[in-house]
């Protein structure tokens, strides 16, 4: 590829550096698969906006409306109504030589939209995907255009790349507080639907109130005082449409103007539905949003999800034409947030057995709340995560937060992961666990701080005990998953139990037995009993194989390894026991009682202990 350096100072093109090939989500989060998102191909540097400056002068910069385009947009007519869209563009194409220039700066504003943008960003060649260059140069927020910034490029070239995956439905995208995923949500509706003929798109959000705060405040203000009128299809409504947008046909002509005479149209609409689960059935859907659906309340998302994802796609769900994005700060568990948390688990990249699609259709976007927090971005949009270096220093201390006019970040010596973690570690030696977690959750590091419960009135310090589950959860080979199966079939119980791993098994085991350790039973002639009471068994069952309701309960089960004095002496400090604790748990729902009883059964006798169910 020809990387042109004409006439450019040796001393410049040593300040650029080589441009990315992917965009790595997940790389350091231990919980969620790895996926490399591939960028297009670099054009011609001389091709590239920002060629031939330095590297510190290399920013995105906003492709301003030029002043006639701005001028015939607050033209009025003799009536003193604005002009139609129509009546817009017949002026423009009766003058063509007067709008030359605006017909070019359309012209290229289109295929940008389209095709990308691509700029030099201090130094390196970056790629934009069209719907945020759209979101950047037009999709005004109630602060103005938005800042150009690096975790907003990451969505939007996720959400590219799910649009154009065959098997991909879309994403789930737990978030941290108030980072504007709604709006680049709706920014890319508002893209998606106005692209296509009789394309329809809806919105749904925990409340149907809150849906039309989404459509009011994220769809419709934005398209009113931002859009440009040649990225206005024609539409049926006033400047201000309550229920839908609807780009068809209008019946007369508005008061403000903006309408059409003509019969052309998209037939395409954007609207909003309250929360049920079948607001959205048999519709056929370009672009679906769940809006906090980790906040939902009202109706299970998943079984929403159930019913929305048929009108994305035909053929049994093969035939994908739609795109959905499902965003949200996540709630406590026993309010949405258990809910949001199923989908997520049915949404890994890495499990996709039916027809390559995961389980939902849907894949996992989770960007740590730390890239793009507020203040701790630099003048070129990069997150200011570790130590800043003194250019970062010297502009965080000056920067301005455009919603409250604050000048200097709160702590320009440090990045926004220390920033992060020192909250967290102040929350942790207070006693309000409740605070400690709503912070976990609104402003997630990990994947799995989204889901930190804040409702468990328990006795323990429950501080400790996630940090200890972290812990594990990082320790690869603590647990082995897999199943208690029978030695010989023909013999039933009384010829062994042997322990399988297996990746899906039903146990999740921290001590697997030496075979001369295992089956450790005395029989009396009746009946066979433990002979192994170093171990004990408890057991939680479920009452029947149907249930009433979407929830059915799982049956429990567990082996508890007692103190062995030998291997644990007293004066050995508690920290360093290896014995007295739970080694074996089940946490599963057979398709029968029967199956679940035997699990149980296997399970003691491969440990040769007794068990205590719970019985009602």
């Amino acid at each position: 590829m020809n990387k042109s350096n004409k006439h450019i100072p040796e001393s410049i093109l040593r300040q650029y550096k080589p441009e990315d090939e992917y965009i790595v989500y997940h790389e350091d989060d231990p919980d969620l698969d790895v996926i490399k998102v591939p960028l297009p191909k670099t054009p011609d540097y001389s091709e590239i906006d920002g060629y031939g400056l330095p590297a510190r002068e290399q920013k995105f910069q906003i492709s301003p409306l030029p002043q006639k385009l701005k001028d015939l947009q607050k033209q009025q007519n003799s009536d003193n109504e604005f002009l139609t869209q129509d009546e817009m563009w017949n002026i423009i194409g009766s003058d063509p030589e007067y709008y030359k220039n605006e017909i070019a700066y359309m012209a290229t504003q289109w295929r940008r939209r389209i095709e990308g943008y691509w700029f030099f960003n201090n130094g390196k060649a970056t790629f934009v995907d069209g719907w945020n260059y759209v979101y950047l140069n037009f999709w005004e927020l109630d602060t103005g255009l938005p800042e150009y910034r690096d975790r907003d490029r990451k969505f939007f070239l996720f959400a590219r790349y799910c649009h154009k995956d065959s098997k991909s439905l879309g994403f789930v995208y737990p978030k941290h507080r108030r980072e504007g995923a709604t709006s680049k949500a709706c920014c890319v509706n508002y893209c998606i639907t106005t692209m296509h003929h009789r394309a329809h798109s809806g919105i749904q959000s925990m409340t149907e109130g809150h849906a039309s705060t989404v459509y009011q405040k994220h769809i419709i203000d934005p398209w009113k005082t931002g859009m440009p009128f040649f990225f206005k299809p024609n539409h049926d409504g006033g400047d201000d449409p309550k229920g839908k947008l609807a780009f068809r046909p209008a019946s007369k002509r508005g008061t403000k103007g903006s309408k059409s005479k003509s019969d052309k149209s998209l037939l395409s609409s954007i609207t909003f539905m309250p929360s049920n689960v079948k607001a959205y059935d048999t519709w056929k859907l370009y672009f679906y949003h769940s809006d906090e659906c980790g906040k939902t309340e009202e109706v299970d998302i998943n079984e929403r999800w159930r019913i929305v994802r048929l009108c994305l796609a035909q053929g049994a769900g093969g035939s994908i034409h739609g795109l959905s994005i499902h965003t949200s700060t996540v709630g406590s568990l026993a309010k949405g947030g258990d809910n949001f948390r199923r989908l997520c688990n049915a949404s890994k990249y890495s499990q996709r057995p039916r027809n390559g699609q995961t389980i939902s259709g849907l894949y996992i976007c989770f960007i740590p709340a730390y890239e793009g927090l507020d203040w701790y971005v630099d003048e070129y949009g990069m997150s200011v995560v570790d130590t800043p270096t003194p250019e970062q220093k010297l502009y965080l201390s000056t920067k301005i937060n455009p919603e409250t006019g604050e000048v200097g970040c709160p702590n320009p010596e440090i990045g926004s992961r220390d920033y992060i973690d020192n909250t967290v570690k102040a929350l942790e030696a207070g006693d309000d666990y409740s605070e400690y977690a709503e912070f976990m959750r609104q402003h997630p590091t990990r994947f799995r701080g989204c889901f930190i419960n804040s409702e468990s009135q328990s006795d323990f310090n429950l501080m400790k005990i996630n940090r200890r589950i972290d812990e594990l959860r990082g320790i690869k080979d603590a647990t082995v998953r897999g199943n208690f199966e029978l030695n010989d079939e023909s013999l039933g119980f009384a010829g062994g139990v042997k322990f399988t791993p297996h990746p899906k098994g039903k146990f999740n085991v921290s001590k697997v037995l030496p075979i001369s350790e295992t089956n450790n039973l005395m029989f009396d002639g009746k009946t066979y009993r433990a002979n192994n009471l170093q171990f004990c068994a408890g057991a939680d069952p479920f009452k029947a194989n149907k249930t009433k309701g979407n929830k059915k309960s799982n049956g429990g089960g567990a082996v508890f390894w007692g103190h062995d004095p030998v291997l644990d002496p007293m004066n050995k400090p508690i920290a360093e026991w290896k014995s007295k604790r739970f080694i074996c748990t089940y946490n599963h729902r057979p398709p029968t009682k029967e199956e679940y009883g035997n699990d149980m059964i296997m399970m003691c006798i491969y440990y040769g202990c007794p068990m205590f169910p719970e019985v009602d």
